[in-house]
C-alpha cells in the first residue's frame, strides 16, 4: 500500500487514513506480508513489510498531511499562478514516482506476482509548458521496471467523487472549467500505470473501502505467462517499444495484461562490497536472506540513559561457518550491523562490530541443537516509533542474513502512566550459547525473548515496568492489572488482579506467569497486559501487547 502523501490533499490523507485501517481490521489476513509506504517519507521505521498488524496500524496512524506536498490547501488567486503551481507539481511527481520504484526494487526478487495499491489525487502527465515531458519519461520507466519485477499496479484516486461545477469559492471567470480540466487530468498519470502493468484504476466513488476490496478479488485468479524474446529485439540499441498482446479464444471474456516492453536488456549487476550488501540488507523492505534471523525489540526506561532499545537476535549456528581448531574448539567470525531508524528515515544510530565467537566442543555441539542469541541496546533521543534493523555476516561464506523489529517509544516525561517494552520468555532458560564479551548470551531459543516460541507442558513468565504510577498520601501506588490472551485473534483469557501496593522505586514490576499445559492447544498467541492506575485522575491506563506460539 504505497500513500502518496506528497500528492494528497488534507481531505484525502484522511480519507485513505480511514480506509487503511479498515483494510487492516477486516481484510488483511494471518500471514499476509503487506507494507504501508509513504512517499514522502523515505525509508523510515514504519516502511518494511510485516505480517505484524501492531506494525500496520502504526504506519497507518502516521498518515498525515505532509506540508511539502503538490497540492496546496489554498486555490490559486490567479490565472499567471498557474504555470508556477505546474513547476511544482512536476517536482513532487517525479519525487513519487522515484519512491514508487524504491519499493519495485524491494519486491523484484520475490517470486511470482506481485501487487502495489497506490493511493494519490493524482498526476498530470504534461509539464508546466503544457507538453509531455519529464513526468511521461519517469512513468514509463517506472512501468518497465514493474513489469520486469512481475508487479501489477492498482491505483486508488483518493479525491473520490467529485462536482465540477461552479463553487461559492471561485474567484474569477474560467476557475470552474480549469477545476474540471484538473480533476480529468490528475487521472490521467494513475490511469496509464494501471493499465499499462495490468491492474485497475478506481476512480470516481467516495467508498475507497470498496475499491480495496475490487483490488483483493482481482488476486484472487490470474495467469503468469513467462515470455523470452528473440535476441534481435536487443540489437541496433534504441529503447523500441514492444507491444505485447494476450487475447483468449473463449467468448466473452476481458483480458487485461501487460502492454509491453523496451527493447533493452536487463542492465548487468555491479559488483557489491561486503558493506554495500549490508546496507542494503538493512534498508530492504524485508528481512530474511541466507542467514534466519529472530529479533525483539522493546523499549525500556534506564536510569543516567534515559528510554533505550534493548533487541535480542536469535541466531541458528547450523547456517554459521566455526572452524575447528587444533585444541577442539570452533571458531566463526561474524560483522553486525544495526542500524536504528526513525519515523522519516533518519537514522537514530548505528554500530558495525566484528565479533570471533569461540566455542568449546560441548559448548558447539549444543549452539548447532539451539543456536545462540545477540544483544544489542540502543539510547534513543526522543520519543516516537523506531525500528531497530540488524544484518549479520558470515565472514568467512560471506553469507548475510537479516531482520527487524517495530517499537514505539513513548514519552515518559509526559508523566502519564507508562509501560517498559512486554517480554516473554520460559522460567528456566538452559545455558546452551556461545560466550563472545558481553554481546552473546546462554539462553534456550525456544525460552528466550528472541524467538518466544514454547512448547506443552512448559512455563513462560511475562513482565513489563510501570513508569509514573501515582502514589497516595502513605507513598503507596494503586494498580490493577488486566491479562488477555489471544489465539488467533480470539480472546481465550482473562485475568484482572490488583497489583500490591508499593512505596519506593522509579519503575514497579508488573507480570505473572503462563503454563501451557500439555493439553494447552498449539497455535498463535497474542499477550496483553493493561495497567489501570486507581489513583490518576487521567491518563492513567497503559497497555502493552507481544506474540507468541506454542507448539506440540
Amino acid at each position: 500500500m504505497v500513500v502518496d502523501d506528497l500528492g494528497l490533499s488534507f481531505e484525502s490523507v484522511y480519507n485513505v487514513n480511514r480506509t487503511l485501517k479498515r483494510y487492516i481490521d477486516t481484510q488483511v489476513q494471518q500471514g499476509d506480508l503487506v507494507a504501508i509506504l509513504r512517499t514522502g517519507a523515505g525509508i523510515g521505521a514504519l516502511q518494511q513489510f510485516t505480517t505484524d498488524k501492531r506494525l500496520l496500524y502504526a504506519a497507518a496512524d502516521r498518515v498525515r498531511w505532509n506540508m511539502n506536498a503538490r497540492v496546496s490547501p489554498f486555490e490559486a488567486v490567479a490565472p499567471e499562478d498557474t504555470k508556477i503551481d505546474a513547476l511544482q507539481v512536476q517536482f513532487f511527481t517525479v519525487g513519487t514516482l522515484g519512491a514508487i520504484r524504491y519499493v519495485l526494487r524491494g519486491v523484484a526478487e520475490l517470486p511470482g506476482r506481485k501487487a502495489i495499491v497506490i493511493f494519490s489525487d493524482g498526476f498530470k502527465l504534461k509539464d508546466a509548458d503544457n507538453h509531455y515531458g519529464q513526468v511521461l519519461d519517469e512513468l514509463r520507466m517506472l512501468v518497465e521496471a514493474a513489469n520486469r519485477a512481475g508487479v501489477v499496479i492498482y491505483t486508488i484516486h483518493a479525491v473520490g467523487l467529485e462536482a465540477g461545477g461552479p463553487s461559492a469559492s471561485d474567484q474569477f471567470a474560467g476557475q470552474t472549467r480549469q477545476r474540471q480540466i484538473d480533476i480529468r487530468e490528475g487521472q490521467d498519470g494513475l490511469e496509464f500505470l494501471a493499465a499499462q502493468t495490468g491492474g485497475l484504476f478506481i476512480r470516481d466513488t467516495n467508498d475507497l473501502p470498496a475499491g480495496i476490496r475490487r483490488i483483493l478479488d482481482d488476486q484472487q485468479g490470474y495467469y503468469l505467462l513467462g515470455y523470452v524474446p528473440d535476441r534481435s529485439t536487443f540489437s541496433g540499441g534504441g529503447t523500441k517499444f514492444h507491444a505485447l498482446d494476450v487475447r483468449v479464444k473463449r467468448p466473452n471474456l476481458q483480458v487485461r495484461s501487460r502492454s509491453g516492453f523496451l527493447g533493452q536488456p536487463d542492465a548487468a549487476a555491479k559488483p557489491r562490497t561486503p558493506a554495500d550488501r549490508m546496507m542494503a540488507a538493512v534498508t530492504s523492505p524485508f528481512g530474511g536472506g541466507d542467514i534466519q534471523l529472530r529479533l525483539t525489540s522493546f523499549f525500556g526506561q534506564v536510569e543516567k540513559l534515559g528510554p533505550v532499545v534493548q533487541s535480542y537476535m536469535h541466531v541458528d549456528a547450523n547456517e554459521l561457518t566455526f572452524e575447528p581448531q587444533a585444541d577442539g574448539k570452533h571458531i566463526a567470525q561474524l560483522e553486525v550491523l544495526a542500524v536504528t531508524f526513525g519515523e522519516n528515515g533518519e537514522v537514530a544510530d548505528r554500530t558495525n562490530r566484528r565479533y570471533t565467537v569461540t566455542l568449546t566442543p560441548d559448548r558447539y555441539a549444543q549452539a548447532l541443537k539451539r543456536g545462540f542469541v545477540y544483544t544489542v541496546r540502543v539510547p534513543v533521543k526522543r520519543p516516537g516509533p523506531y525500528q531497530l534493523r540488524i544484518a549479520l555476516r558470515d565472514v568467512k561464506s560471506d553469507r548475510i542474513g537479516s531482520s527487524g523489529h517495530f517499537v514505539d517509544v513513548p514519552d515518559v516525561k509526559k508523566g502519564g502512566l507508562t509501560l517498559s517494552g512486554l517480554l516473554i520468555q520460559g522460567v528456566s532458560p538452559q545455558a546452551v550459547g556461545a560466550q563472545s564479551g558481553d554481546s552473546v548470551q546462554d539462553i534456550d531459543p525456544n525460552a528466550s525473548v528472541a524467538v518466544r516460541t514454547f512448547r506443552q507442558g512448559t512455563d513462560a513468565s511475562y513482565a513489563s515496568y510501570v513508569y509514573n504510577a501515582k502514589r497516595g498520601p502513605s507513598g503507596a501506588t494503586q494498580l490493577d492489572v488486566e491479562v488477555r490472551l489471544f489465539r488467533d485473534g480470539i480472546q481465550v483469557l482473562h485475568s484482572p488482579l490488583p497489583l500490591p501496593p508499593q512505596a519506593a522505586g522509579p519503575a514497579i514490576l508488573a507480570g505473572g506467569l503462563l503454563r501451557f499445559g500439555n493439553g494447552f492447544p498449539p497455535g498463535s498467541y497474542l499477550i496483553e497486559l493493561t495497567v489501570i492506575d486507581r489513583l490518576a485522575k487521567k491518563n492513567g491506563r497503559a497497555t502493552q501487547t507481544i506474540d507468541f506460539d506454542v507448539v506440540e
